[in-house]
């Protein structure tokens, strides 16, 4: 059985720690805002210097793998082209996911830290992104496992907790676990609640 650890983090997505920053990137939101856009800022423009260049466009399908590093507490950057905001509901976010699910795990990712650009209300958008999380595990080797850290975990563990009703059934259906914990910050990394 594959697992899926959802990690919320309470601070915000610029302290959070993990190996891999995913970065779902639309076609037609220039700047990046949300916590896409504080991720490219603590980094100087790194990402938006990536899509002025063009060899970002957020394309469904696209995959770009740029190095983290100082200030913030990740290795890498995976930007994954999700196409126009306005089609993001439902379906091609969920695709868009799953896509990202595999690009992870080819990369013995440990955990990612999910950074959505503006376009992308995770209080809304939850039970896509899950399903295409779920969906790739489901499509990876057996006893796959991935860590996806959220950060701002107040703020979405509600729509959290109401996509994994829908989610879970689907999930144990496709061999993928699913559990809900929180994290510290960088002096305190203990989980301080577990939830199945």
């Amino acid at each position: 059985m594959s697992q899926l650890a959802l990690s919320l983090f309470p601070g915000p997505a610029t302290l959070a720690q993990a190996e891999t920053c995913l970065v779902p990137v639309p076609e037609d939101e220039r700047p990046l805002r949300g916590d896409a856009g504080w991720i490219d800022w603590r980094l100087c423009g790194r990402i938006s210097e990536q899509l002025r260049s063009g060899y970002v466009s957020g394309m469904p399908g696209e995959a770009a793998l740029l190095p983290g590093g100082v200030p913030l507490h990740i290795s890498r950057i995976l930007l994954v082209g999700v196409g126009p905001s306005a089609l993001l509901a439902g379906g091609p976010l969920a695709n868009a996911m799953r896509g990202a699910v595999s690009k992870l795990l080819a990369l013995q990712c440990g955990a990612a830290l999910l950074a959505c650009p503006g376009s992308i209300d995770l209080q809304s958008e939850a039970a896509s992104l899950l399903s295409g999380v779920v969906q790739g595990l489901s499509e990876a080797p057996e006893d796959s496992r991935l860590n996806i850290v959220l950060a701002d975990g107040q703020q979405c563990e509600k729509a959290l907790l109401s996509a994994l009703a829908s989610v879970v059934p689907d999930a144990h259906g496709c061999g993928v676990s699913i559990e809900l914990s929180w994290v510290g910050t960088a002096e305190d990394p203990e989980p301080v609640l577990q939830q199945a």
